[in-house]
């Protein structure tokens, strides 16, 4: 019998994780991770699957059906976070697996603001409203960072979440595939982290937590939500 491990994130995801996360989202992942594990599916498998869905979303979104746009682009982000809790419960993580899942989450919102800036007119209304979602963007991005810094801070003494990350790749034999994937995924980190240390140049714990706290109310739970009401105001 396969042994089963804890499947959250941080050691206690209430106190990193958006209200939505962990009283919505996540308590659906994690009924979904056994089931899906016994298909034989593996965490990547469903990262491809979860950004299939969100694609697929898009298009829904485009021919103006609402319903199934908030379904799949729902069952995306559910399968987002089953990912990770399927790594985490049943041991199989890995580092193809931790780059492919962020980067296929900046390409899915790389290809809906393409297509919301090549389908809708730039009416002053709609302005306001991308800007917004920037806005939020740029909070969960930050909120990642908080995240981030504190767990590698708590590992290893040291905030610089992006050098952990680099030095766990670097030697890492690779395809050529998966070499430009890890690039993406250094990219990303590096961006993120470049921000928090703009806010924080030291790492003073109470003032990470304070605004931790209040960050983590635009987590990826939340932006989800908050993205599809956008979206459908718009549309």
């Amino acid at each position: 019998m396969t042994k089963k491990n804890k499947d959250e994130k941080y050691d206690n995801d209430e106190v990193y994780e958006a209200w939505s996360d962990t009283n919505i989202f996540c308590p659906l992942a994690s009924l979904l991770v056994d089931p899906l594990y016994y298909l034989n599916l593996t965490p990547n498998m469903i990262t491809i699957i979860s950004t299939l869905f969100t694609l697929i979303s898009i298009y829904f979104l485009h021919i103006k059906c609402d319903y199934l746009f908030i379904i799949l682009f729902l069952l995306g982000y559910i399968l987002d976070c089953v990912d990770g809790k399927m790594a985490r419960r049943y041991n199989m993580g890995s580092s193809i697996g931790m780059a492919l899942d962020l980067v296929s989450d900046d390409i899915s919102h790389i290809i809906l603001f393409i297509y919301l800036l090549i389908n809708k007119p730039l009416t002053q209304n709609n302005i306001f409203v991308s800007c917004i979602i920037f806005i939020l963007l740029y909070m969960l991005s930050l909120s990642y960072a908080l995240n981030e810094a504190i767990s590698t801070y708590n590992s290893t003494g040291c905030d610089n979440f992006y050098e952990k990350k680099y030095n766990e790749l670097i030697n890492i034999k690779s395809t050529w595939y998966e070499t430009i994937l890890y690039k993406l995924y250094l990219i990303i980190n590096k961006f993120s982290y470049n921000n928090y240390k703009y806010l924080f140049p030291k790492y003073d714990i109470k003032k990470i937590n304070y605004w931790q706290n209040i960050l983590k109310h635009f987590g990826a739970g939340n932006y989800t939500i908050i993205l599809i009401i956008i979206l459908i105001y718009i549309n």
